[in-house]
């Protein structure tokens, strides 16, 4: 399987995720910004 095969399966299911739980998905992209927001404050 090509890398380019596998990307589109990911994406493919990412979507599919996103449209069966999409608070879920805002929770989780908030968290994840969140936390990469305090790395980077720490790191300056």
């Amino acid at each position: 399987m090509c890398i380019r095969d596998r990307g589109k399966e990911v994406a493919a299911k990412t979507d599919d995720y996103v449209h069966e739980n999409p608070w879920r998905a805002v929770a989780i992209s908030a968290g994840l910004g969140l936390l990469v927001g305090l790395v980077i404050g720490r790191s300056k």
